[in-house]
């Protein structure tokens, strides 16, 4: 059984949590991509057409309060949804650790023999943890990106279909980009992490054998092993560094340029013909859901990076 199916396997033993989790994200996300409709409400049937008049503030009042309201929704379901999937990961890692120790103990000792103590000792703590990173900020990050993306691209279709239409445009896009990234990505995290372990076997066994180190005069014999494994850990951040900055939010920066210039250029040849005029209120939805859809797409990005680093 493969990495990836043997996590979801130990996700299904809480699929409650996660499933609730998902659910509060789902609405708190609905509820969050409502404020712009109703900002266009706003601005459209009440502070557009009450230019020549007195503006009545009463419905303008009442529209702010289910903005805040929803606001105020968001922000408490995001707060539990939060917590669950924090209490599955955290469930999730709890039996691994047990499962992990326990099996440790069934290992002949030549299996101990051949790896040193310092590597165990990482797989048990520091790659669990990872996994636990995985699945509180991996896992969470890419259910709420593929929510809002879902979310904004329904509300843009909604607003004008045409438009909507282009605005895909993002999507294989950012698939290319995260196929290519994680083909690179993968093979770089692997070594980075095999020298991690080193690192920490030496730290290790130098710790337990310092009385014998110092008695045979090794120090600078084990000073240049770890110097050189450190190098090449160095060596390898680095070129995973340059990645990152070349892509990453520079990647999503330039497509989020693409996406005004063909916003702008749509409503702008819109506003010229006489039978389709664009109302302040409809510029200001796609303008605010544009802006929305590059936070996801970001936090993909992101996500990306941290699969590529835990797988």
């Amino acid at each position: 059984m493969g990495t990836g199916k043997r996590l979801v396997q130990y996700a299904l033993d809480y699929k409650k949590l996660l499933i609730t989790g998902l659910f509060l994200l789902a609405i708190a996300v609905a509820a969050d991509l409502m404020g712009p409709m109703i900002a266009k409400r706003i601005i459209d049937d009440h502070i557009a057409t009450s230019i020549d008049k007195s503006i009545n503030f009463t419905p303008i009042a009442k529209l702010l309060a289910v903005f805040f309201g929803l606001a105020v929704v968001t922000a408490i379901l995001r707060y539990f949804q939060y917590l669950l999937l924090q209490k599955a990961a955290n469930r999730i890692i709890q039996k691994l650790r047990n499962e992990l120790y326990a099996h440790i103990q069934t290992l002949p000792i030549r299996y101990f023999d051949n790896l040193p103590a310092g590597k165990v000792v990482a797989r048990i703590t520091n790659d669990t943890e990872a996994i636990r990173n995985l699945y509180v900020t991996v896992v969470s990050q890419f259910a709420i990106s593929g929510m809002y993306m879902l979310g904004i691209f329904i509300a843009l279709f909604f607003l004008d279909p045409k438009m909507g239409a282009i605005t895909l445009f993002v999507l294989p896009v950012l698939y290319v980009w995260m196929k290519l990234y994680r083909r690179f990505a993968s093979k770089v995290n692997h070594i980075i992490r095999s020298k991690n372990s080193e690192m920490n076997a030496m730290i290790n066994e130098s710790i337990n054998g310092m009385t014998i180190i110092q008695a045979f005069r090794r120090e600078k014999q084990m000073d240049g092993e770890f110097n050189a494994i450190n190098d090449e850990h160095y060596t390898y951040q680095s070129k995973l560094l340059k990645v990152e900055a070349a892509t990453s939010h520079n990647l999503v920066d330039i497509i989020r340029s693409l996406a005004f210039v063909f916003l702008i250029w749509y409503f702008g040849g819109a506003s010229l013909t006489a039978e389709s005029v664009v109302s302040v209120g409809m510029l200001y939805a796609f303008v605010d859901y544009i802006t929305r859809l590059f936070n996801p797409i970001t936090g993909s990005s992101t996500s990306s990076r941290d699969l590529s680093i835990h797988l």
